[in-house]
């Protein structure tokens, strides 16, 4: 299987218990690099363990909807808020996000 992510920009979004998971199996296996793989946490404690243990880049996720756009934007992805949220907290926000 070809390792379609490796040298792409990625970002995490919500990183907690089940995407840290994720995240660390995805570093682990090396479909993904640390230097280029970004993540989203709600805690500040979480951020800082996050990113020791990992090695990523880990911001906070308490963001407007502008805020969220304006970072996706800014990563280069052109982004629009989903009409539904993905997941059972329907109180969060999704994004669809393309490269630019």
């Amino acid at each position: 299987m070809g390792n379609d992510l490796a040298g792409k920009k990625v970002a995490f979004l919500g990183a907690g218990k089940m995407g840290g998971i994720i995240l660390q199996a995805l570093l682990k296996s090396g479909m993904l690099s640390p230097k280029s793989t970004y993540a989203t946490v709600a805690h500040e404690e979480r951020a800082k363990a996050l990113a020791t243990k990992l090695k990523v880049k880990v911001g906070l996720s308490h963001y407007t909807e502008a805020d969220m756009l304006a970072k996706l934007s800014a990563a280069g992805y052109r982004a629009e808020r989903a009409k539904r949220n993905i997941g059972h907290n329907q109180r969060r926000m999704t994004f669809l996000a393309r490269p630019a």
